[in-house]
């Protein structure tokens, strides 16, 4: 699986059908956790991480995903939410 149908599919659950994060994050965690499922392009561990953090935070997942990935690079942009998150 692909992080970004990973965010396709956080993106739906989210905006189209209403569905609050704190119901579908642990079920997220849930189907990641099974050994057969592979996640390309991210450890199993990283995206754990990401999407607990995800869970509390007020800012959309391909932002989270941008903070969770830059490590001791600076992030720079005009998006005045991912400054927030990364100052």
């Amino acid at each position: 699986v692909s992080i970004l149908t990973i965010q396709e599919l956080v993106w739906i659950l989210e905006y189209t059908y209403l569905i609050p994060r704190e119901e579908f994050i642990p079920l997220l965690l849930t189907l990641f956790s099974l050994k057969n499922l592979k996640i390309v392009e991210y450890k199993k561990a990283l995206l754990t991480q990401l999407l607990e953090s995800f869970k509390t935070k007020k800012i959309d997942f391909s932002r989270m995903y941008l903070v969770h990935i830059k490590g001791e690079r600076k992030i720079v942009s005009f998006d005045k939410a991912l400054l927030k998150v990364i100052s």
